[in-house]
């Protein structure tokens, strides 16, 4: 762990590494990041403030965990590993990991192409991305909203128990797709939800708001 009491920040202009294969590695005081950072095992967790104009990467079977405090991301993040968004988080460069919105709120506004899954299970996440169109194979939430302006495509499945959706733009379930709704309350803002494959209806209510 780099912590301490009125701790000056962690500016990285070189080339870290998370390479110990088990338990997690945090970093408490602001990080700044201008070159290259790696997770290739375990987790890195930072849990303050950062500016980050140079690259992430996420190994798989690794973690890159964003707990609170408020982080720009400006250059690419990549990577098959998996990465937990909570605090506020602004990603403007390219994102092409499995991700994982759990708490506070993240806008990713630059490339997106997650070709695994992206789950929400709190917060809020907003997608308003250049392409205007994200394709994703799976996607689940289980409470939390989603928003912004890019129409979603899935080509896998769509597992809904709780949660928002707002904005606009359409998501859209290809015919090769699963919608598996179940849990309690869905909400549909201005958005609209079309579907084109299979679709289970096990338990809860969506809500459809103009």
């Amino acid at each position: 762990m780099i912590n301490g009491t009125n701790p000056g920040p962690f500016n990285n202009a070189g080339t870290l590494l998370r390479s110990t294969s088990t338990g997690i590695a945090t970093i408490g005081v602001v990080f700044n990041n201008s070159d290259t950072v790696g997770v290739n095992s375990g987790t890195l967790r930072l849990t303050t403030d950062g500016a980050n104009t140079g690259p992430f990467g996420v190994l798989a079977d690794a973690t890159l965990e964003l707990g609170s405090g408020t982080r720009t991301f400006g250059s690419n993040i990549t990577g098959a590993g998996v990465v937990t968004f909570a605090g506020t988080n602004t990603v403007s460069g390219s994102y092409a990991t499995p991700a994982i919105i759990t708490a506070g709120t993240t806008i990713f506004n630059g490339p997106v192409s997650v070709s695994d899954s992206v789950r929400i299970a709190g917060g809020t996440v907003t997608f308003d991305t250049p392409a205007a169109t994200l394709a994703f194979p799976f996607m689940r939430q289980t409470t939390g909203t989603m928003s912004g302006a890019d129409n979603i495509t899935l080509s896998d499945s769509l597992l809904w128990s709780n949660g928002t959706w707002n904005g606009t733009g359409t998501v859209t379930l290809e015919s090769t797709g699963l919608l598996a709704l179940s849990g309690s309350t869905k909400n549909i803002y201005t958005r609209t939800l079309e579907i084109a494959g299979n679709a289970t209806w096990t338990g809860g209510t969506i809500y459809l708001y103009e």
